[in-house]
Formats: structure tokens, C-alpha cells, sequence
């Protein structure tokens, strides 16, 4: 019964296997050719003006973040000097009779 079974599945797959074969070629066929286009295809235009723009952008806020930090440390040197200069004023005033 068992060998039966599997002798008619068998024999369904070599009927269909003409269709599902030529239907594979088809498939693979139309593969290497949508794989043909993707690499032949260039980066459209607006894509590499999108692109650029976004690098453009990004140095722009680096440049102004870097001067940003640079304005922030000079002035913190510059308010620490002024607290120093003005502690020294007062010490010298307390040491004077």
C-alpha cells in the first residue's frame, strides 16, 4: 500500500515537473535580468544631491559647534581671570592698614 502511494506521487511530480521547471527557468531568467538592471542602474541625481546637501549640513553644524565651544572656553578663561583679578583687588585692599 505504502509503495503504492509513493509510486503515484512520483508519478504526479514528473507530470508537473515540465511546467514547474520552465516556470524556474522563467523565474531565474527574470532574475538575472532585474539583477542586470539594479547594477547597470546609477544613483539618480537627486539622490546625490540629497547626499551632498546632508554632508554640506553636517560641516556646517561641526564648523559652528566647534566655534561655539571654542567662544565657550575662552570666555570661561576669561571670567575665570576676572574673578582672579578681582580677589586679588580685595586682598591687596585687606593687607593695606
Amino acid at each position: 500500500m505504502l509503495f503504492l502511494q509513493d509510486h503515484e506521487e512520483h508519478e504526479g511530480d514528473e507530470e508537473g515537473s515540465g511546467v514547474s521547471e520552465s516556470s524556474a527557468n522563467e523565474e531565474q531568467r527574470h532574475l538575472k535580468d532585474f539583477k542586470a538592471l539594479i547594477s547597470e542602474r546609477s544613483v539618480p541625481k537627486s539622490v546625490k544631491i540629497l547626499s551632498r546637501t546632508a554632508l554640506l549640513l553636517i560641516l556646517i553644524l561641526g564648523g559652528i559647534s566647534g566655534f561655539d565651544l571654542g567662544m565657550k572656553i575662552t570666555n570661561e578663561t576669561d571670567a575665570s581671570e576676572g574673578m582672579n583679578a578681582i580677589n586679588s583687588g580685595y586682598m591687596l585692599a585687606s593687607s593695606l592698614p
